[in-house]
């Protein structure tokens, strides 16, 4: 069942999230300070800090929170083809709006971690591939590199982000490769 509010505390963070984006709109994400988070936002400091660790904690939080619903197929076993879970995930990405914060500094750092964790989920999962296989291993860890390159590079080029294309060439790139499984 769903609920039909927002607590408290989800408010918060959205208005410190929303914040946050706004400000990115106007300077890089690395001069924004908390002091301006929060008067963007209209929250004390303690609120801020009772919420959240850093500025990249922000983000990762908000971006977490909209990819773990895409893993849920995934992790029930449901029939999901793999075309249709990197629409979805392209989708998300796209429509939140972190074009700037992909390709700035430790921020992006941790997006890749992100991504890995999900493509970790569906090699193992989808394509049952054995990730402690050295071979694979290395594979999987080029993919990722290369998913992430076509994510960053269709966020910052905005003309050339099309979800359908994206969403074809995440699903070439990270086809099961022919090692051992």
């Amino acid at each position: 069942m769903e609920k039909d509010f927002i607590t408290p505390h989800e408010f918060t963070m959205d208005c410190i999230y929303n914040a946050l984006i706004q400000l990115m709109q106007k300077k890089r994400f690395e001069d924004i300070s908390i002091t301006e988070i929060t008067k963007q936002a209209g929250v004390s400091r303690m609120a801020y800090y009772r919420n959240f660790k850093s500025k990249e904690d922000i983000l990762l939080r908000h971006l977490r929170s909209h990819i773990e619903p895409l893993l849920t197929p995934i992790h029930a076993v449901e029939e999901i083809t793999e075309g249709d879970f990197w629409h979805r995930y392209v989708q998300e990405i796209h429509s939140l709006n972190l074009s700037g914060a992909m390709t700035q500094g430790s921020l992006s750092w941790n997006i890749f971690q992100l991504q890995k964790e999900v493509m970790q989920e569906i090699y193992t999962r989808i394509f049952g591939i054995n990730l402690s296989n050295e071979t694979n291993l290395r594979l999987f860890y080029q993919n990722v590199g290369l998913a992430f390159g076509v994510i960053v590079f269709r966020l910052d080029q905005p003309n050339c982000m099309n979800i359908e294309r994206t969403a074809g060439e995440l699903q070439r790139i990270c086809m099961p490769f022919p090692a051992s499984r």
